[in-house]
């Protein structure tokens, strides 16, 4: 990673002005990006902020109040809290060896990531911004999630193709379950009962039961998953492939569309209403809004240099995005 390139995250808000400050330069630039709603009527997205973080931001998480915003950075092993309210860094958390995702659980009790080159889960108090406990989990962790009730903790661990799981009361790993080749994705189902795990390697996903910490089910893609996502009311899964979204009836576990893509994907998120996916496009400097009402893009806007990741705020006005530059 170059010294002369500003790592970043991008905020931007709806609706009215843009203003994109370009941190290293000292430059302030006006820009504007215009999205339409499913039901037709104008909403604008505009570049709100930037923030300078640490090295290498590649995952970014929201607290369920939108009070918080917090920034793995995978090269200097580190979290950036940013508050909200100020856009400002106001702490920076030393963590495991090259994190790569970042999660809040649902409670806002925790924050946790998790940790690729040493294998480990860091665990931080919000209410002190300090690591409490390091949890060692399988090989290469890529993605971290937390169960509804924020009692469960599950990693993809893609060096190992299995899934981690996590007890959160007592920071310990309860099961390991084998999944597909070199998972790098999981999601939780609203209801807790259902974790999808997506397998890189052999265009896949795994359904596993989180009563017993067994797949129960496989389903073949087209492409390969990169991230995943359910709806909120957990019928529908979304996986972002290497050039494509499927979408897949969680009843069924069958796939009822697959939706091309402009650029490879980097990141989703989900709208809090469940309406829209945001989809980062790192080589593209780009993301797309995905209306999973009709299935399909419906619109694609400029977002800093190398959108690694993307989060909504609980209110859903707000996009964070960690820009990621090479």
């Amino acid at each position: 990673m170059s010294p002369f390139v500003s790592e970043e995250t991008t905020i931007l808000r709806r609706p009215f002005r843009v203003v994109a400050a370009a941190l290293l330069l000292g430059l302030i630039v006006p820009l504007m990006v215009m999205l339409p709603t499913p039901a037709a009527h104008a909403a604008h997205y505009v570049l709100d902020t930037t923030i300078a973080v640490g090295a290498g931001p590649s995952s970014v998480a929201v607290s369920p109040d939108g009070s918080r915003i917090y920034i793995v950075n995978s090269d200097d092993s580190s979290v950036s809290v940013i508050e909200a309210a100020t856009s400002t860094v106001i702490d920076t958390i030393a963590v495991g060896t090259s994190p790569r995702s970042v999660t809040v659980s649902p409670d806002g009790s925790r924050i946790y990531t998790a940790n690729l080159v040493d294998s480990s889960v860091s665990v931080i108090d919000p209410s002190t911004n300090e690591v409490i406990a390091t949890i060692p989990v399988g090989a290469a962790p890529q993605a971290v999630t937390v169960s509804p009730d924020s009692s469960t903790v599950y990693t993809a661990n893609q060096a190992a193709d299995s899934v981690s799981v996590i007890k959160a009361a007592t920071n310990t790993v309860t099961a390991t379950v084998p999944v597909g080749q070199i998972p790098t994705a999981v999601a939780v189902s609203p209801d807790g009962r259902t974790l999808y795990a997506g397998n890189l390697f052999e265009k896949s996903i795994s359904v596993i039961s989180t009563a017993t910490n067994t797949a129960t089910d496989t389903i073949a893609l087209d492409g390969s998953p990169v991230y995943v996502t359910v709806s909120p009311d957990g019928l529908t899964l979304y996986t972002t492939n290497d050039s494509s979204v499927s979408v897949i009836d969680t009843t069924t576990h069958t796939v009822t569309a697959t939706i091309p893509l402009a650029a490879p994907p980097t990141s989703l998120t989900l709208s809090p209403a469940g309406d829209n996916i945001y989809i980062a496009h790192g080589s593209a400097d780009l993301v797309s809004v995905f209306d999973t009402v009709t299935n399909t893009v419906i619109d694609t806007f400029s977002a800093g240099d190398w959108p690694s990741s993307v989060a909504a705020s609980p209110d859903g006005n707000t996009l964070y995005i960690a820009n990621f530059p090479g």
